[in-house]
């Protein structure tokens, strides 16, 4: 889990920590990583995404 979490940050460029923690994805030492990758915020929340 953590290494697909790392390489979808990483493939799109987003820093998609808030939507794995509201999801219910803990896994804190990835997110260092994540943070790491030094990625933007989506511009819109996934989780909001319907299409």
């Amino acid at each position: 889990m953590s290494y697909f979490m790392l390489r979808l940050c990483a493939v799109s460029g987003k820093h998609l920590i808030v939507f794995f923690k509201k999801w219910g994805v803990v896994y804190e030492n990835v997110y260092t990583q994540i943070a790491g990758l030094n990625s933007h915020q989506p511009d819109k929340e996934p989780s909001t995404l319907n299409n």
